[in-house]
C-alpha cells in the first residue's frame, strides 16, 4: 500500500517541461530544457525507501529535462534491449535495476553498503544492451541520536546520481538542470564508487540575525513579496541544497524583540515553526533553535534577563526550553555572555550553562544543547584557570567548566583559518582556538564552527567575491581530521559552518564547505590538490572550460591569500600585517568599526586599517601610506584586473546552462576589481594633499568617482539576476532583525563607496567623525527595543536639538532610506546633504 501511494505521488508529482517552467515562480526548478527530437527516454525506479519529499522532487528535474521520463514499480523486470537507443535507467535504492546492474559488474548492494558505513552510499553504472544504467543505494545511520526515520545516505546517492548526468546544486534555490539530453558518458560507465562520510555531524548556521533571504520565514513571519505559506517552497529548496550537499543539521537563530513578544511566544508561531522542523526531518535533517541563554544582541530570543532569583532564572531557561522543544526541534544551540563583548559573572554564567545542559540531559533524552565558543578577546574569568595554561581562562572557553553533556561549537570568524594571522576581534591568529579544540575534544562533543561569509561590512555586502573562503574551512577540516587520525581521542564530532548569503558567488565556498565536513580529502597529501579536488565539484558545471575554471579560481584565491591575509607584495612580506593586509582596505567602514577601531580596538570586528582621514593627516606614526599600504593597494588593482581578464576570456566557451552561474562570477570578480581601484584612488587623492599637483589629484578623484559608476552598472546587472526579490534582500524596510534594512542593501547602495569617497573628497568635521553616514541604531543592535534604546535616542534628540548634529547621527537612524548621489560630481553633494534628517523613530517595525 504505501509504495502504490508513493507511485501515486510521484506520478501525480511530475510536471511537463512546460509546467517545470511555469512552476519556477513558486520554487520549482527554473531551467526548461532545449531538447533536438525525439525526446530522451529515462526510465526510473525509486525504492520506497526514498524519502517521499526527496522522491517528489527527484521527478521534478528529471522532467524539466524534457526527456520522456516513465516511473517504473521498483521490482518491475526491465528488459533493456527493448528500450529506445540512448535510453537512461536509473534505479534509486533497492530495485531491479539495481540488482542488474550490480550483477552485470559482478558486486553486490549489501556488500558496497557494508563497505559504505552509516550515511554513506554507492553510485555504479553498467551498459546492458542499449540503454546506461545508472544505480545507487546508501544507509541510513541507526545510531543518530535524534533517531529521524529518513534513510539520508540513500538521499545522497539519489542527488549523486542526478549529479552524475549533469544536475548540479549550488545556489540553493537555482539548481542547474542540463540542457541537453542526459549524457551516458557523464555517468562515468562501468564505474563503481563508495561514498563514506568522513564526520557523523554534517551542519549548516543559516544566520537569522541577518536579513537573509529566508530569516523571516524561518521565524513564522510574512515578507514584503510573499506570505509565510508562500514562501515554504524556497525552504524545501533549502533543504534539499543541504542534502544534495551532504548536510545532516541545520541550526539557526529564533528572533524576538518586546515590541511583538506575544507573537513570538503564540501558538499560531509555534505551528508555524512546527511545520517547518517537520520539513527538515522529512529531508532526513535534524534541526536546532538557536536561542541564547542571555545574549541580547540583535533581537536574539535570550532565555534569561539575570534579573531576579536564580529560581525565576531557572524558571526562564526551562520554560524556553521546553516551547522549542514542543515545537520539535531536535537540539539547542546557544550563546554565551550578554552580547559578543560584554559578559556577566562568570560563575553566574556557569551556573546558566549548567542549569540548561542538565535539563535538557535529564528530561529529554534524544536531545542536545551546543553553546557557541566565540572567538572575541579581552574577557577572562580570573576564578577559573585554563586547564591548557594555568591563567585565567578566556570567559569563552568557560564551557570547559560546565557539565560534560554540553556540547561546544568552538568559533572562528571570516576566511581566516586557524593557523595563519587572523587580524580581527582583537586577534593576532586563532591558534588559540584550535589548542582549545585539542583540549576539549575527549571530554564533550565538539563542532566546529567556521564562517563561508560574515556579512557585516566585511564580504558579500560591499561586494566582494571571496571564494578565499572556501580554502579556510578547507584547511581547518584537514588540520582538525589530521589531529583525530594522530590521537583518536582528539577526534571532533563535525562541522556546524555558519553562513550569511547566497548571492554574488558565494555558492562556491557554500558548497566547498558543505561537502568538505563529508570528504576532507585525507587522501590527498597536499592542501592545494585538495582545494582544486574540492572546487572541481562546483566547476563541473562548466563542461570542456571547468579545468580552466579551477584554473582561475585557484589563482584567485592564492592572490587573495598571499595580499588579504599576509599582506604580501611585489614579493614583499611585511613584518607585522596589522594595517598592512588588503583587506583591511578593501572591506567596508561604517561608523561602528571606525569608532570600535580608535576607542575600543579588541572589540573591532575587523582588520585595523590605517583611515583615509589618517592619511591626509598623517597621524599614524607607525604604518606609512607611500611604504607599506600604497604599494600593496597597487598590487591589489593589478592583481584583481588581470584575474578578471582571465574569467572573461572563458566566455564563448560556457555551456548555456551554466551562463547564469559564469556571469555572477565574472560580475563578482569584476566589482571586487573596481572596489580595489577605488580605494586606491580615494587614498591616493586623501594622501597626496600638498604632495602632488592639482591635475594629478584631480585625476585620481574622478578615477575613484568612475569606479562608483563602474559598480553601479556592475551592481544593477547582477540584481536583475537574485534569485530573491530586490524588495526581500536589498531593500531599506522593516523586518524582525535589529536591521533597518536587508543583507545587500549596502552593495545596492553602494553604500561602502560612497562612504570612502565622501572622506577622501570632502574635509570637513562631518567626514571626520566616525559618526558620519551611520545607518545603524546601536542601542537598539545591542540591546532591543526598551528602556536603554529609548534612553539612547533621547540623547540623540536632544545632541540634534543644541546643533551637535555630527555626535547625534551616532545614536539615531534616518527617516527615511538614505539616498546617495546617482551622479559623481567631486566634492558635491556636501557631506551633510548625503543622508537627511535623522530620527530615533526610524520605519515602524513589522508585525505577523
Amino acid at each position: 500500500l504505501s509504495l502504490l501511494l508513493l507511485l501515486i505521488l510521484l506520478l501525480s508529482a511530475a510536471p511537463t517541461p512546460a509546467a517545470a517552467a511555469a512552476a519556477a515562480a513558486t520554487g520549482e526548478p527554473a531551467d526548461t530544457a532545449i531538447n533536438a527530437a525525439p525526446p530522451q527516454s529515462v526510465y526510473v525506479q525509486l525504492a520506497p525507501a526514498l524519502a517521499p519529499p526527496i522522491a517528489h522532487r527527484l521527478l521534478v528535474h528529471l522532467n524539466a529535462t524534457g526527456g520522456n521520463v516513465t516511473l517504473v514499480s521498483p521490482l518491475e523486470p526491465i528488459d533493456y534491449c527493448a528500450l529506445p537507443p540512448s535510453s537512461i535507467v536509473l534505479g534509486v535504492g533497492h530495485t531491479v535495476a539495481t540488482a542488474d546492474a550490480l550483477a552485470h559488474l559482478g558486486t553486490t548492494s549489501s556488500h558496497l553498503l557494508q563497505e559504505a558505513g552509516s550515511d554513506g552510499f554507492f553510485l555504479a553504472s553498467a551498459s546492458l544492451c542499449a540503454a546506461t544504467v545508472l544505480v545507487c543505494d546508501g544507509n541510513q545511520n541507526h545510531d543518530d541520536p535524534f533517531k529521524i526515520d529518513v534513510n539520508l545516505g540513500l538521499a545522497y546517492a539519489a542527488y549523486a546520481a542526478l549529479e552524475a548526468v549533469g544536475f548540479a546544486f549550488l545556489h540553493p534555490l537555482d539548481p542547474v538542470v542540463p540542457h541537453e539530453p542526459l549524457s551516458p558518458a557523464a555517468a562515468s560507465n562501468g564505474n563503481v564508487t563508495v561514498y563514506s562520510p568522513y564526520w557523523s555531524f554534517r551542519g549548516w548556521h543559516y544566520h537569522t540575525e541577518h536579513p537573509l533571504d529566508l530569516h523571516e520565514v524561518l521565524n513564522g513571519f510574512p515578507s514584503v513579496d510573499a506570505s509565510w505559506e508562500e514562501m515554504l517552497p524556497q525552504v524545501e529548496m533549502f533543504f534539499e541544497w543541504l542534502v544534495a550537499n551532504r548536510q545532516n543539521r541545520l541550526e539557526y537563530i529564533l528572533l524576538w524583540t518586546r515590541t511583538w513578544d506575544e507573537f513570538a511566544w503564540s501558538d499560531l508561531r509555534k505551528s508555524r515553526l512546527s511545520k517547518i522542523v517537520e520539513m527538515a526531518q522529512s529531508f532526513g535533517i535534524a534541526i536546532a533553535a538557536d536561542v541564547p541563554i542571555a545574549e541580547k544582541q540583535q533581537h536574539a530570543w535570550y532565555m534569561t534577563d539575570g534579573v531576579g532569583t536564580l529560581q525565576k532564572q531557572t524558571d526562564d531557561i526551562h520554560r524556553h526550553v521546553d516551547w522549542i522543544f514542543d515545537a520539535g526541534y531536535n537540539f539547542i544551540a546557544t550563546e554565551s555572555g550578554y552580547s559578543e563583548f560584554t559578559k556577566p559573572d562568570c560563575s553566574k554564567m556557569l551556573s546558566w550553562m549548567n542549569i540548561l545542559a542538565e535539563y535538557v540531559g535529564d528530561k529529554y533524552k534524544n536531545k542536545r544543547t551546543y553553546i557557541k565558543c566565540h572567538c572575541s578577546s579581552g574577557q577572562v574569568c580570573p576564578d577559573y584557570p585554563d586547564p591548557v595554561t594555568g591563567l585565567p581562562i578566556n570567559f569563552n572557553f568557560l564551557p570547559a567548566f560546565a557539565d560534560p553533556r554540553l556540547g561546544v561549537f568552538p568559533h572562528t570568524v571570516q576566511y581566516y583559518n586557524l593557523t595563519e594571522p587572523a587580524p580581527t576581534y582583537g586577534n593576532t591568529n586563532f591558534t588559540y582556538m584550535y589548542e582549545f579544540i585539542e583540549a576539549e575534544a575527549s571530554k564533550r562533543e565538539v563542532v566546529y564552527h567556521g564562517e563561508s561569509a560574515y556579512w557585516v561590512n566585511y564580504d558579500i555586502n560591499v561586494p566582494l567575491f571571496l571564494p578565499i573562503y572556501a580554502r579556510g574551512r578547507l584547511d581547518d577540516l584537514r588540520l582538525l581530521a589530521s589531529t583525530g587520525e594522530k590521537d583518536p581521542s582528539q577526534r571532533i564530532l563535525g562541522q556546524m559552518n555558519f553562513e550569511s548569503g547566497w548571492e554574488w558567488a558565494y555558492w562556491i565556498q557554500n558548497v566547498v564547505t558543505a561537502r568538505s565536513a563529508f570528504n576532507p580529502r585525507m587522501d590527498v597529501s597536499d592542501g592545494g590538490d585538495a582545494l582544486r579536488a574540492a572546487l572541481g565539484e562546483v566547476t563541473r558545471i562548466f563542461g570542456d572550460v571547468s579545468e580552466s575554471m579551477t584554473d582561475v579560481i585557484m589563482s584567485t584565491i592564492e592572490a587573495q591569500t598571499d595580499l588579504l591575509v599576509h599582506g604580501i607584495h611585489d614579493g614583499v612580506r611585511p613584518d607585522d600585517v596589522q594595517k598592512r593586509n588588503g583587506m583591511a582596505y578593501l572591506q567596508g567602514w561604517d561608523t561602528w568599526t571606525e569608532f570600535e577601531q580608535v576607542a575600543a580596538p579588541d572589540t573591532c570586528t575587523q582588520p585595523h586599517a590605517l583611515g583615509i582621514n589618517q592619511v591626509r593627516t598623517r597621524q599614524d606614526r607607525h604604518v606609512s601610506y607611500e611604504n607599506d599600504v600604497q604599494p600593496l593597494l597597487a598590487a591589489m588593482e593589478k592583481q584583481f584586473n588581470n584575474l578578471l581578464i582571465q574569467f572573461t576570456a572563458l566566455e564563448g566557451q560556457i555551456p548555456a546552462n551554466a551562463k547564469r552561474f559564469y556571469d555572477e562570477i565574472v560580475d563578482a570578480a569584476n566589482v571586487t576589481a573596481v572596489r580595489a581601484s577605488q580605494v586606491y584612488a580615494s587614498y591616493d587623492y586623501a594622501w597626496s594633499l600638498a604632495r602632488k599637483s592639482p591635475r594629478w589629484r584631480a585625476q585620481r578623484l574622478q578615477q575613484s568617482a568612475d569606479d562608483i559608476v563602474s559598480a553601479t552598472d556592475i551592481i544593477q546587472r547582477r540584481e536583475k539576476s537574485y534569485r530573491s526579490s530586490i524588495e526581500r534582500i536589498a531593500s531599506w524596510r522593516p523586518n524582525p532583525t535589529c536591521y533597518h534594512y536587508t543583507y545587500l542593501w549596502t552593495a545596492h547602495s553602494q553604500y561602502y563607496f560612497w562612504r570612502d569617497y565622501q572622506k577622501a573628497a570632502n574635509v570637513s568635521v562631518t567626514t571626520a567623525t566616525p559618526c558620519f553616514m551611520n545607518y545603524n541604531d546601536p542601542a537598539e543592535t545591542g540591546f532591543g527595543p526598551g528602556v536603554i534604546t529609548n534612553v539612547s535616542h533621547r540623547i540623540g534628540e536632544w545632541l540634534e536639538d543644541h546643533d551637535r548634529i555630527n555626535v547625534a547621527e551616532c545614536l539615531l537612524l534616518p527617516d527615511n532610506e538614505p539616498s546617495y548621489p546617482s551622479v559623481v560630481v567631486p566634492n558635491f553633494p556636501p557631506p551633510e546633504q548625503v543622508d537627511g534628517a535623522r530620527s530615533g523613530r526610524g520605519p515602524s517595525r513589522i508585525f505577523p
